[in-house]
């Protein structure tokens, strides 16, 4: 029989037993029907190993501020503060039948975190 596995509290290698996805949030547009969309605002973090922000990929199912649907956003980001980042549009949304945004990241040890929003713009 072999020893279960310790965590070590060593900061170095901490990483070294990270098995926990990285946490994240689209806080805008919300879910469901807007009245308009001029930015997206989304939060991520990871306690353990950190994140590998080079994965970071933002999607959309729809031409967008003039990015083909598909293809990443993340560039068009700002960081606002500590695991918050923003898009501001250049054209402000204010109609739009049926859209999906889908983000992801990975942390240093490799987990993906991938979430969608799905939303409408409707004035």
């Amino acid at each position: 029989m072999h020893a279960p596995r310790i965590a070590i509290h060593d900061s170095r290698r901490q990483h070294d037993c990270d098995d926990k996805r990285p946490t994240l949030t689209i806080r805008e547009p919300k879910r469901g029907v807007n009245r308009s969309v001029r930015r997206v605002l989304i939060g991520m973090d990871d306690c353990y190993s950190g994140l590998d922000v080079a994965s970071f990929t933002v999607t959309a199912n729809f031409d967008f501020d003039g990015v083909s649907a598909g293809d990443n956003l993340s560039s068009r980001f700002k960081r606002l503060s500590d695991g918050v980042f923003e898009f501001q549009v250049m054209q402000e949304i204010k109609s739009l039948a049926g859209g999906t945004i889908t983000v992801s990241i990975k942390d240093r040890q490799g987990n993906l975190s991938r979430i969608e929003r799905t939303f409408s713009v409707k004035q």
